[in-house]
């Protein structure tokens, strides 16, 4: 009985934290300019929610990076994040020209 109640929880208690987390803007920026110090980023909450997000980036970082590649390197930023409070991303990622 104890081992079901502790796995109930277990699945329970992320749903709980992440309704309560919200990202806003100017978190998503701060994050990714730790990575991408020189990025361009900007930031729009698509339903006014925090969790649908479209992320323009222009960063020196992303020059030798195909697309897959920087984008992949915005999720790692993001981290538990994608897990969470954000439900969706758009990406547009370039280097400078």
């Amino acid at each position: 009985m104890k081992r079901k109640f502790l796995r109930a929880m277990d699945r329970l208690l992320p749903k709980l934290y992440h309704l309560e987390v919200r990202v806003k803007a100017e978190d998503i920026i701060n994050r990714i300019r730790e990575s991408l110090p020189s990025a361009e980023i900007k930031a729009y909450d698509m339903t006014g929610g925090g969790d649908h997000w479209q992320l323009t980036i222009k960063a020196q970082e992303f020059q030798g990076l195909n697309l897959v590649e920087q984008h992949q390197l915005i999720y790692r930023t993001l981290g538990e994040w994608m897990d969470g409070p954000i439900h969706a991303l758009s990406l547009n990622t370039r280097a400078p020209d």
